[in-house]
């Protein structure tokens, strides 16, 4: 749950900087840098950013699901 988490962070962090670099613009550079050229590993930023968002996304709800599961199941043991 907790890598799940921190994915889904990370991925939700280069979605960020990907509109930062579309919306944002400097006094030196009025038009800004093309957001579109903006690589990590040589592929394009956003696809990468939404994919570790939705998988961490998803990596979290399993392991969630999966600590509630055992919380339940030690409770019905009869365990503290």
């Amino acid at each position: 749950m907790i890598f799940g988490t921190l994915l889904a962070l990370g991925g939700f962090a280069l979605i960020g900087y990907f509109f930062m670099i579309a919306f944002g613009s400097s006094i030196d550079d009025p038009v800004g840098r093309d957001p579109m050229a903006a690589e990590l590993l040589g592929v394009p930023i956003i696809p990468v950013g939404a994919g570790a968002f939705l998988l961490g996304g998803v990596l979290a709800g399993i392991g969630g699901g999966m600590s509630k599961a055992a919380r339940k199941r030690e409770e019905r043991r009869g365990g503290t």
